[in-house]
C-alpha cells in the first residue's frame, strides 16, 4: 500500500492480485484493470507511450476522488426543463417537449441537482460523467437554426442562417 496527502487529504493506492490497482480517496474507491507488469511495486511498460496513458488515467482518477468532477446542462426553449422525482432519489424526469416526458434512471455514483431550467451531474469519475451527460443531450440536440435544446453550460452555438428569400 501506498498512501500520499495531497492538500491534506488522504490518498490509498493498492495492489490487488498482481492485475488490478484500487484508489481510495475521501469520496470513495475506484478499482481498475491493470494490462502491465506489477511486481515488488514496480510497473514495467512495454513504451513510454503506454506509461504516459496509464498515468494520465490514474491522474484522472486521483483528482476524481479528491475533488471530483461537475458538468452542468441547461434547457433553452419553452417547455424544456428537468425533474427530479422525490419518491425515487436517483430518478430523472426530462420533460423536452415532447408528448410524454422521458424517466432517466442514474447509475451509482453520480449525484445531480435539477434548478428547472439547468442539471448539474457530480461525480468523481469523468469518464461516466461525461457519458451521462452525453446521453441526456442526445434526447433533444441542440437546434443549430433556432438554438433551441440541450447544451452545456459552457457550450456556445454558432447559429445558422436560414433560407433566403428570393426578390
Amino acid at each position: 500500500m501506498l498512501t500520499a496527502r495531497i492538500k491534506r487529504k488522504r490518498i490509498g493506492l493498492y495492489v490487488v492480485k498482481n492485475q488490478y490497482l484500487a484508489i481510495k480517496g475521501p469520496l470513495g474507491n475506484v478499482t481498475f484493470r491493470c494490462d502491465y507488469e506489477i511486481s515488488n511495486r514496480k510497473l514495467f511498460f512495454p513504451s513510454k507511450a503506454l506509461a504516459n496513458i496509464f498515468f494520465n488515467k490514474t491522474r484522472s482518477l486521483i483528482k476524481g476522488l479528491l475533488y471530483g468532477f461537475f458538468i452542468e446542462l441547461r434547457t433553452e426553449g419553452v417547455g424544456l426543463k428537468f425533474m427530479r422525482f422525490s419518491t425515487a432519489p436517483q430518478l430523472l424526469s426530462l420533460s423536452f417537449g415532447f408528448s410524454h416526458t422521458i424517466l432517466y434512471k442514474m447509475p451509482a455514483g453520480i449525484r445531480f441537482r435539477c434548478l428547472k431550467y439547468r442539471l448539474l451531474l457530480f461525480s468523481n469519475q469523468i469518464t461516466t460523467l461525461t457519458k451521462i451527460a452525453f446521453r441526456i443531450k442526445g434526447y433533444r440536440p441542440s437546434d443549430p437554426y433556432k438554438g433551441k435544446g440541450v447544451k452545456f453550460i459552457t457550450e456556445v452555438l454558432k447559429i445558422k442562417p436560414g433560407k433566403q428569400r428570393q426578390r
